[in-house]
């Protein structure tokens, strides 16, 4: 598998882990919870657009 091939897959789960946190955030039951899960969900957002920067090179 070449580089670009593994990087791609490393982008697609980090941007299906965001999606999990998103769908989990508007289901949180207190507000504690739903702004720790934003803040991972916003973690994850800026590991993959430095992934998608990565690739863009």
């Amino acid at each position: 598998m070449d580089r670009l091939t593994e990087q791609m897959q490393k982008l697609d789960a980090l941007m299906a882990r965001a999606e999990q946190l998103r769908r989990q955030a508007h289901k949180g039951e207190d507000d504690f919870q739903r702004r720790m899960t934003l803040m991972y969900l916003a973690q994850t957002l800026d590991k993959a657009a430095s992934e998608a920067d990565e690739l863009a090179l």
